[in-house]
Formats: C-alpha cells, structure tokens, sequence
C-alpha cells in the first residue's frame, strides 16, 4: 500500500507552486514556429513510475524564447507553462495517459480555454535480460478540420542499469504535424533591426515532421531510487509554411485567396542539456531541473542563422508526481 501524503502536506506544495509561478519572469516565445505543450523527450524511462494502478502528476515551468517570432505580442499564452497528466495502468505491461495544458488559467489565450487536452499517450512496455523497453505512441486530438491528427508522435525508448549507482535512458522518435495557427508580426522575423511598425495578423498552416533524441545518466543516492540526472537532448525539424493575411488591403479586381498567401520553408535544431534532481518516495516524486540552449540553428528561405549557448533562453521548472 502507497503512503498516504496528508492534506496539510499537498497545500504546501500547492502553495509553493503558486509562488513560484509568481518568481518566474517575463514573456518568451516558442522555438517552433507555432506553439506546443510538449511533455517529451525529457528523462523519459522505460520503466513504470507508479504502483497503484494510476498517478497524477502535475509540471509548472518557464518556456524560454526561440529565434522565430520576434513580435513581443508572438505567443499570446505567455511563458508560463502549467500542466498535468493521468497515468493509467491499463494492463500489467501497458499505460493508458492524458496530457491536459492548463497554461491559459494562468495568463490569457487567444482562441482557446484554460484547460486543453494536448495528449492522448499509449505506452507498452517490455523487458529482456537487464534491459527495459518501451514504445510511446502520441496523438493530440485537437482536430484542424481534416483527416487525422494535428500531431502524432512515436518514440522508443530504453532505460538499463550501468551499475549499482548509474543507470541510462534513450529515446528517439519522430513526430509528424500539421497545425493551424494565428500570430501577431512586426516586420520580418529574420529583420531583428529593423524599426517597429503596425502589428499585422498572419495566419499560417505549418506541415512537417520533427526528430527528437534523448540520452541521460541517473546517480542514484538512496535505496528509493532517488537520483541526480543530467541529460541530452536534441530536435531537428522541417516544415513547409503557407502563410495568408486576411486583413491586408488588395485590389478588388485581383484580390483572392492566392494574392494574400505565402508559401515558405521553416527548417530548425536544437541541442539542450538538461540537470536536476528527482526525489523519490513511496506516495510521491519531486524533480525540479533546469535546462540551455547549447546549439540552436534556424533557416527561414535560405536565410540562415546560428546560434551557440543561449543562458538567456534558459527553461527550468518543476514536476511533482502523486502516485
């Protein structure tokens, strides 16, 4: 039977996140060019972290900013990333999960409410001689008014024991997309200095894949399991960009749908490294862990920019799993 965490306990924590949601700082922008709750790739295991058929956990964090949008009203949710996910054991070697985004209860969103489903996650697993394996299939249902899902990810994934005190984690996996999205733009994004001018609303449909790859090392300190990780992580993307302006004057004897778009090609990677602390103990789990920017490049048509470590483009935060 897990322990049982007393009430007077759960509202410390829920009022340390509360302050720590105060502490974080100001806006930031995605690093795709559209944004994305994504709660992957990051010290992801093989292994099933809860015992008694189910675990809720909950992650608050500080998305930094990313090279594409430069417009400060870009990402209308803010840099605050708040969600939670449900962990079901549907059967003895597969889970059942939901990823819900609660990010707009916290600052204002466009076009959406406070609290969206972003994830629907099957995962079985297996194990052979001293290994564990996984395979992650993830679909966000949100529809965009066509077949399919707007995004579908498949990952593999392994965990195995070095020693005593070390153990590994893989991943890699591919994620294919295609999302609608709105944002406000000054100017050009590659034109960092050019002069401010009047906002312009740009709707574009982003459709490509991305590839991610996670490998980390866990030293474990206590006989819970409890351990300091450190962790890299790399994405690589590409996207065709069909950009349209409603609002944008024509004249009437040539205005149509195909004067007012742009078609374009968004193609991106970025290498992290990621460290923290993951707490162990029977009822709970609690990891704080901060991550940078070692390697970002971005070419927009051709156009190409690089960069190296990013301190400024820091993300950290906090997971805190009952289970």
């Amino acid at each position: 039977m897990a322990h049982r965490i007393p009430i007077r306990t759960l509202s410390r924590w829920a009022s340390a996140l509360a302050f720590s949601v105060l502490l974080l700082p100001g806006l930031a922008l995605a690093q795709r060019p559209f944004d994305v709750l994504d709660p992957f790739y990051q010290e992801e295991s093989a292994r099933r972290a809860f015992y008694d058929g189910f675990a809720l956990s909950g992650e608050i964090g500080y998305r930094s900013s990313g090279p594409f949008r430069q417009s400060p009203d870009a990402d209308q949710r803010g840099p605050l990333a708040l969600s939670f996910q449900l962990d079901y054991a549907l059967a003895s070697q597969i889970d059942l999960s939901a990823v819900f985004d609660v990010s707009g209860g916290l600052v204002s969103q466009l076009g959406g409410g406070p609290v969206r489903l972003s994830w629907i996650v099957v995962k079985p697993y297996w194990h052979n001689e001293h290994t564990d394996y996984a395979v992650r299939i993830a679909v966000d249902p949100v529809s965009e008014g066509g077949l399919g899902f707007r995004q579908t990810d498949i990952a593999f994934v392994s965990t195995s024991d070095l020693s005593p005190l070390i153990s590994s984690d893989f991943a890699i996996g591919l994620r294919r997309a295609h999302v609608g999205y709105e944002r406000l733009q000054v100017g050009d994004p590659l034109d960092i200095g050019l002069e401010v001018g009047d906002p312009e609303l740009v709707r574009t449909r982003a459709i490509g894949n991305e590839i991610h790859l996670m490998w980390g090392h866990n030293l474990h300190f206590d006989p819970a399991g409890s351990n300091f990780f450190l962790t890299l992580l790399a994405e690589a993307m590409d996207y065709d960009l069909v950009e349209s302006r409603p609002f944008e004057d024509t004249e009437p004897e040539t205005a149509d749908d195909a004067d007012n778009e742009d078609r374009g090609r968004y193609r991106g990677g970025v290498g992290w490294v990621r460290a923290g602390l993951e707490l162990n103990r029977p009822g709970y789990q609690f990891s704080p862990f901060v991550g940078v920017p070692m390697a970002t490049w971005m070419d927009i048509e051709g156009e190409t920019n690089t960069w190296g470590p990013r301190f400024q483009n820091l993300r950290f935060g906090l997971r805190l799993t009952l289970r």
